[in-house]
Protein backbone atom coordinates (compact mmCIF):
# COMPACT_ATOMS: atom_id res chain seq x y z
CA UNK A 1 0.00 0.00 0.00
CA UNK A 2 1.26 3.36 -0.80
CA UNK A 3 0.68 6.97 0.41
CA UNK A 4 -1.39 8.71 -1.98
CA UNK A 5 -0.36 12.43 -1.23
CA UNK A 6 3.16 11.25 -1.31
CA UNK A 7 3.61 7.87 -2.69
CA UNK A 8 5.67 6.24 0.07
CA UNK A 9 4.93 2.65 0.49
CA UNK A 10 3.57 2.46 3.69
CA UNK A 11 2.45 -0.91 5.79
CA UNK A 12 -0.61 -2.37 5.18
CA UNK A 13 -2.45 -1.67 8.95
CA UNK A 14 -0.80 2.05 8.68
CA UNK A 15 -3.12 5.13 9.53
CA UNK A 16 -0.91 7.83 8.52
CA UNK A 17 1.67 8.25 6.42
CA UNK A 18 5.29 7.95 7.88
CA UNK A 19 6.43 11.01 5.44
CA UNK A 20 4.07 13.18 5.03
CA UNK A 21 1.70 12.81 7.94
CA UNK A 22 -1.24 12.19 5.64
CA UNK A 23 -4.08 9.85 7.18
CA UNK A 24 -4.69 6.74 5.14
CA UNK A 25 -7.94 5.62 4.29
CA UNK A 26 -8.67 1.89 4.26
CA UNK A 27 -9.55 0.37 0.77
CA UNK A 28 -13.80 0.71 0.97
CA UNK A 29 -14.03 3.23 3.07
CA UNK A 30 -14.62 7.39 1.98
CA UNK A 31 -12.26 10.07 2.22
CA UNK A 32 -15.39 11.89 3.68
CA UNK A 33 -16.42 9.14 6.62
CA UNK A 34 -15.76 10.19 9.88
CA UNK A 35 -13.79 7.82 12.15
CA UNK A 36 -15.59 8.59 15.88
CA UNK A 37 -12.63 8.30 17.85
CA UNK A 38 -13.47 6.55 20.86
CA UNK A 39 -14.75 8.03 24.16
CA UNK A 40 -12.06 7.65 26.59
CA UNK A 41 -13.27 5.83 29.78
CA UNK A 42 -13.53 7.94 33.10
CA UNK A 43 -10.47 7.79 35.25
CA UNK A 44 -10.88 6.30 38.68
CA UNK A 45 -10.25 9.78 40.18
CA UNK A 46 -12.66 11.45 37.94
CA UNK A 47 -15.77 9.01 38.73
CA UNK A 48 -14.52 9.22 42.65
CA UNK A 49 -13.88 13.07 43.13
CA UNK A 50 -16.44 14.49 45.72
CA UNK A 51 -18.32 17.29 44.25
CA UNK A 52 -19.56 19.34 47.26
CA UNK A 53 -23.99 20.57 47.34
CA UNK A 54 -24.20 23.45 45.77
CA UNK A 55 -25.64 25.75 48.71
CA UNK A 56 -28.42 28.33 47.60
CA UNK A 57 -28.12 31.97 49.27
CA UNK A 58 -31.76 31.14 50.29
CA UNK A 59 -30.01 29.21 52.84
CA UNK A 60 -26.83 31.15 53.57
CA UNK A 61 -29.32 33.90 54.46
CA UNK A 62 -30.92 31.48 57.16
CA UNK A 63 -27.48 30.80 58.41
CA UNK A 64 -26.41 34.15 59.37
CA UNK A 65 -30.09 35.15 60.70
CA UNK A 66 -30.10 32.17 63.23
CA UNK A 67 -26.40 33.23 63.92
CA UNK A 68 -27.28 36.72 64.78
CA UNK A 69 -30.04 35.65 67.26
CA UNK A 70 -27.66 33.75 68.99
CA UNK A 71 -25.29 36.26 69.58
CA UNK A 72 -27.97 38.59 70.66
CA UNK A 73 -28.93 36.07 73.06
CA UNK A 74 -26.04 35.67 74.96
CA UNK A 75 -25.48 39.16 75.09
CA UNK A 76 -28.69 39.60 76.71
CA UNK A 77 -28.12 37.34 79.06
CA UNK A 78 -24.92 38.50 80.16
CA UNK A 79 -26.46 42.27 80.17
CA UNK A 80 -29.15 40.73 82.49
CA UNK A 81 -26.93 38.83 84.80
CA UNK A 82 -24.85 42.14 85.24
CA UNK A 83 -27.40 43.93 86.29
CA UNK A 84 -28.93 41.44 88.47
CA UNK A 85 -25.54 41.48 89.89
CA UNK A 86 -25.11 45.04 91.00
CA UNK A 87 -28.76 45.52 91.87
CA UNK A 88 -27.79 42.15 94.68
CA UNK A 89 -24.63 44.35 95.65
CA UNK A 90 -26.88 47.45 96.27
CA UNK A 91 -28.69 45.96 98.36
CA UNK A 92 -26.52 44.34 100.48
CA UNK A 93 -24.92 47.47 101.00
CA UNK A 94 -28.19 49.18 102.08
CA UNK A 95 -28.76 46.63 104.32
CA UNK A 96 -25.34 46.90 105.67
CA UNK A 97 -25.44 50.69 105.71
CA UNK A 98 -28.71 50.88 107.71
CA UNK A 99 -27.59 48.13 110.15
CA UNK A 100 -24.13 49.96 110.84
CA UNK A 101 -26.52 53.31 111.39
CA UNK A 102 -28.83 51.32 113.97
CA UNK A 103 -25.63 49.56 116.11
CA UNK A 104 -24.25 53.34 116.10
CA UNK A 105 -27.52 54.58 117.63
CA UNK A 106 -28.06 51.83 119.39
CA UNK A 107 -24.21 52.40 120.74
CA UNK A 108 -24.73 56.33 121.55
CA UNK A 109 -28.33 55.37 123.22
CA UNK A 110 -26.32 53.26 125.71
CA UNK A 111 -22.92 55.65 125.91
CA UNK A 112 -25.43 58.71 126.55
CA UNK A 113 -27.17 56.49 129.14
CA UNK A 114 -24.25 55.22 130.51
CA UNK A 115 -22.63 59.12 131.11
CA UNK A 116 -26.02 59.57 132.81
CA UNK A 117 -26.10 57.24 135.17
CA UNK A 118 -22.33 57.64 135.93
CA UNK A 119 -22.86 61.89 136.30
CA UNK A 120 -25.44 61.07 138.87
CA UNK A 121 -23.41 58.53 140.42
CA UNK A 122 -20.26 60.66 140.64
CA UNK A 123 -22.35 63.80 141.11
CA UNK A 124 -23.15 61.87 144.53
CA UNK A 125 -20.26 60.02 145.05
CA UNK A 126 -19.00 63.42 144.85
CA UNK A 127 -21.31 65.09 147.27
CA UNK A 128 -20.59 62.48 150.32
CA UNK A 129 -16.76 62.64 149.64
CA UNK A 130 -17.10 66.93 149.98
CA UNK A 131 -19.60 66.37 152.99
CA UNK A 132 -17.45 64.03 154.78
CA UNK A 133 -14.25 66.41 154.04
CA UNK A 134 -16.22 69.46 156.00
CA UNK A 135 -17.39 67.05 158.73
CA UNK A 136 -13.93 65.78 159.32
CA UNK A 137 -10.79 67.83 159.54
CA UNK A 138 -8.21 64.69 159.99
CA UNK A 139 -4.53 64.92 159.17
CA UNK A 140 -3.88 62.81 155.39
CA UNK A 141 -1.27 59.98 156.05
CA UNK A 142 0.43 60.21 153.17
CA UNK A 143 1.50 63.80 151.70
CA UNK A 144 -0.29 65.28 148.74
CA UNK A 145 2.47 65.36 146.75
CA UNK A 146 3.25 61.96 146.94
CA UNK A 147 -0.58 61.07 146.56
CA UNK A 148 -0.32 63.25 143.25
CA UNK A 149 2.25 61.23 141.58
CA UNK A 150 -0.41 58.63 140.98
CA UNK A 151 -3.72 59.02 138.66
CA UNK A 152 -5.14 56.24 140.57
CA UNK A 153 -3.17 55.70 143.72
CA UNK A 154 -4.98 52.34 145.00
CA UNK A 155 -5.25 50.80 141.73
CA UNK A 156 -2.78 48.09 142.43
CA UNK A 157 -4.35 47.25 146.01
CA UNK A 158 -7.92 47.20 145.58
CA UNK A 159 -10.71 46.74 143.13
CA UNK A 160 -11.42 50.16 141.54
CA UNK A 161 -15.41 50.86 140.19
CA UNK A 162 -16.95 52.91 137.56
CA UNK A 163 -17.56 55.78 140.13
CA UNK A 164 -13.33 55.55 140.91
CA UNK A 165 -13.21 56.60 137.38
CA UNK A 166 -15.77 59.42 137.04
CA UNK A 167 -14.46 62.59 135.82
CA UNK A 168 -11.05 60.88 134.02
CA UNK A 169 -10.16 62.37 130.55
CA UNK A 170 -9.15 60.33 127.88
CA UNK A 171 -5.47 60.91 128.37
CA UNK A 172 -6.06 60.28 132.31
CA UNK A 173 -7.53 57.09 131.13
CA UNK A 174 -4.61 55.77 129.36
CA UNK A 175 -2.01 57.36 131.56
CA UNK A 176 -3.57 54.97 134.53
CA UNK A 177 -3.82 52.19 132.23
CA UNK A 178 -0.11 52.62 131.68
CA UNK A 179 0.57 53.44 135.25
CA UNK A 180 0.17 49.85 136.09
CA UNK A 181 2.76 48.69 133.85
CA UNK A 182 5.33 51.21 134.83
CA UNK A 183 4.95 50.31 138.46
CA UNK A 184 6.76 47.08 137.82
CA UNK A 185 9.38 48.36 135.74
CA UNK A 186 7.81 48.64 131.81
CA UNK A 187 9.65 51.00 129.88
CA UNK A 188 7.91 52.55 126.50
CA UNK A 189 8.13 53.02 123.51
CA UNK A 190 5.73 56.36 123.55
CA UNK A 191 8.42 59.29 123.85
CA UNK A 192 5.65 61.18 125.35
CA UNK A 193 4.50 58.50 128.00
CA UNK A 194 8.23 57.56 128.98
CA UNK A 195 8.75 61.33 129.90
CA UNK A 196 5.96 61.76 131.79
CA UNK A 197 6.62 58.40 134.06
CA UNK A 198 10.32 59.59 134.42
CA UNK A 199 9.43 62.60 136.38
CA UNK A 200 7.80 60.04 139.18
CA UNK A 201 9.97 59.61 141.52
CA UNK A 202 8.16 56.25 142.34
CA UNK A 203 9.09 55.00 138.79
CA UNK A 204 12.15 53.02 137.61
CA UNK A 205 12.15 51.43 134.29
CA UNK A 206 14.76 48.80 133.80
CA UNK A 207 12.61 46.10 131.48
CA UNK A 208 12.44 46.85 127.66
CA UNK A 209 8.61 46.53 125.94
CA UNK A 210 9.63 43.61 124.38
CA UNK A 211 10.72 41.80 127.38
CA UNK A 212 7.66 42.62 129.46
CA UNK A 213 5.74 40.02 130.72
CA UNK A 214 1.77 41.25 131.71
CA UNK A 215 2.00 37.92 133.93
CA UNK A 216 3.62 39.93 136.56
CA UNK A 217 0.25 41.88 136.97
CA UNK A 218 -1.59 41.21 140.52
CA UNK A 219 -5.33 40.14 140.56
CA UNK A 220 -6.14 43.74 141.61
CA UNK A 221 -4.34 45.17 138.80
CA UNK A 222 -5.70 43.18 136.09
CA UNK A 223 -9.28 44.02 136.95
CA UNK A 224 -8.53 47.42 137.17
CA UNK A 225 -7.07 47.82 133.93
CA UNK A 226 -9.86 46.01 131.73
CA UNK A 227 -11.86 48.04 134.01
CA UNK A 228 -10.38 51.37 132.00
CA UNK A 229 -10.44 49.71 129.17
CA UNK A 230 -14.26 48.93 129.61
CA UNK A 231 -15.06 52.80 131.28
CA UNK A 232 -13.03 54.59 128.09
CA UNK A 233 -15.27 53.00 125.58
CA UNK A 234 -18.39 53.31 127.07
CA UNK A 235 -17.17 56.82 127.48
CA UNK A 236 -16.19 56.74 123.26
CA UNK A 237 -12.64 57.72 124.19
CA UNK A 238 -11.65 54.14 122.19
Amino acid sequence: MFCKNCGTQLKDDAAFCANCGMRIVPVGQSDTETVESPVPAATPYEEDFYKPPVRSKKFLQILVIIAAVLIVAVISCFITALVLKKQNMDKDMTAQEITAQEVTAEKEDSVADASVHETDEGQKLYTEVKDENQQESQPIDEPLEEVSQYVLPNSDSAYLSQEDLFGLTKEECRLARNELYARHGRRFDDEELQNYFNEKDWYTGYIDPADFDDSVLNDFEVANRDLIVLYEEGMGYR
